[in-house]
């Protein structure tokens, strides 16, 4: 029996983009908001193709 395994790395999800701070603001959030899309296309692409394991390493989180 085969097992499918989707295992993405380096979203960078809830990081500072401080080196963009001279970028305007709308282009700034739509670097921000891009990870969060990122994930939830894979999320979606793993539910299509019912995979069997969904692996996400090198999560970093700023603490608030």
């Amino acid at each position: 029996m085969a097992v499918t395994i989707m295992h993405i790395a380096d979203l960078h999800l809830d990081r500072p983009f401080k080196g963009f701070s001279h970028l305007p603001d709308n282009i700034v959030e739509t670097l921000h908001s891009s990870t969060y899309t990122s994930l939830q296309r894979l999320v979606d692409v793993a539910i299509e193709r019912k995979v069997d394991a969904f692996v996400i390493v090198g999560i970093f989180l700023t603490p608030n």
